[in-house]
């Protein structure tokens, strides 16, 4: 699962139910998934299970720890 913000975007591997209870549902913009081949498309390797990307609303800042940053190569 991929958060993006105004600054950063966030790459979460594995389903971690307090990530996403950060995540408030008011600040949400919009939810995409991609699955098969336009998963495979637009984020590679990355996108073999599938991908869920959650934009969220200009100037929101989510708790998400720095480690979970995502480098777009």
């Amino acid at each position: 699962m991929f958060v993006n913000t105004d600054k950063e975007t966030y790459k979460i591997e594995y389903t971690n139910q307090k990530l996403l209870a950060a995540i408030n549902p008011n600040e949400i913009q919009k939810i995409e998934v991609f699955k098969d081949k336009k998963a495979l498309r637009k984020f590679g390797e990355l996108g073999v299970n599938g991908v869920i990307v959650v934009d969220m609303k200009n100037n929101v800042e989510v708790d998400i720890p720095k480690r979970f940053l995502y480098k777009k190569k």
